[in-house]
């Protein structure tokens, strides 16, 4: 009878454990299932024979419109203390698939700073919609830098690979609109990539650069959106303008985004990026 009673016991455990794994396997399921489902209509689009299809798939007239004040992820989003970038790509939005374009609205807060980076497979026309900015990029080695004030209404173009970057010189939050000539446009954010590499790599680039010092410039980087040039943190009486913490850039005076020692390094002395990989989409 103990015998019987113990199997029963037994038993009871192994149906009350496998219930339980199947409900956990069961939510795995549909938590991956939400996760991939953009990454499997975009492949889907992709390999579609026609526009025709295309359209097919996305069964939803809504597929077709995209909302930049409440995006469909956050993967595509950038956010740091100076604002933030929603991008369309295609992932976020794969309606875009097969149209060569996408799009990024940026909210940027008072001397909000995009730092400089690079769109590997994408040229951008960037215009400005309600506020002045400081923007500029290098395009290559011998290039020569180009530097401008973009004021509202006016548009600026950032072509495919060059360095660039766009800092609001107001004490207002404004917005910008950039367009950009591929649906998967990529970004590379270049201090925060830089200081990423391996140390020993790092070090000979700088000129061999001890370790402490490395280190307290990458913990030094902020995350994108940054806060600006502190010429306007003072004039907006923002903290951090003279301090040096919260500020990402200082402006050299003849318009290009440069720290104070003058000798073009792309460092800043403000927040705290850490040793983190950039996903942003922007």
């Amino acid at each position: 009878m103990k015998s019987i009673t113990l199997i029963a016991l037994i038993l009871g455990c192994l149906l009350l454990t496998a219930a339980s794994l199947r409900k956990s396997s069961e939510k795995y399921r549909q938590k991956m299932k939400g996760m991939s489902s953009n990454g499997n209509i975009v492949s889907q689009l992709m390999n579609a024979a026609s526009e025709v299809d295309r359209i097919s798939l996305l069964d939803k007239d809504s597929d077709f419109v995209f909302d930049f004040v409440n995006p469909p992820t956050n993967k595509t989003t950038t956010t740091g203390e100076g604002g933030k970038i929603v991008v369309a790509n295609r992932v976020a939005f794969p309606a875009l698939v097969g149209t060569g374009i996408a799009m990024g609205l940026g909210f940027i807060g008072p001397c909000g700073f995009n730092t400089p980076h690079t769109h590997p497979r994408a040229t951008e026309v960037f215009f400005a919609v309600n506020g002045t900015f400081s923007t500029g990029f290098i395009q290559e080695n011998g290039a020569r830098h180009i530097n401008n004030t973009v004021y509202p209404g006016q548009a600026a173009v950032f072509p495919m690979g060059s360095i660039h970057w766009q800092a609001n010189l107001g004490c207002e939050s404004v917005e910008f609109v950039a367009a950009l000539s591929n649906e998967d446009p990529g970004t590379s954010s270049i201090a925060q990539n830089f200081y990423g590499i391996d140390e020993g790599i790092l070090s000979a680039t700088l000129g061999g650069t001890d370790q402490s010092t490395l280190q307290s410039m990458l913990k030094a980087l902020p995350k994108n959106v940054a806060l600006g040039l502190q010429e306007c943190q003072q004039k907006c009486g923002l903290s951090g303008g003279n301090s040096g913490n919260g500020s990402s850039m200082n402006n050299s005076g003849d318009g290009s985004m440069m720290n104070n020692g003058g000798n073009g390094s792309m460092m800043n002395n403000g927040g705290n990026a850490g040793n983190e990989s950039y996903e942003g989409g922007y």
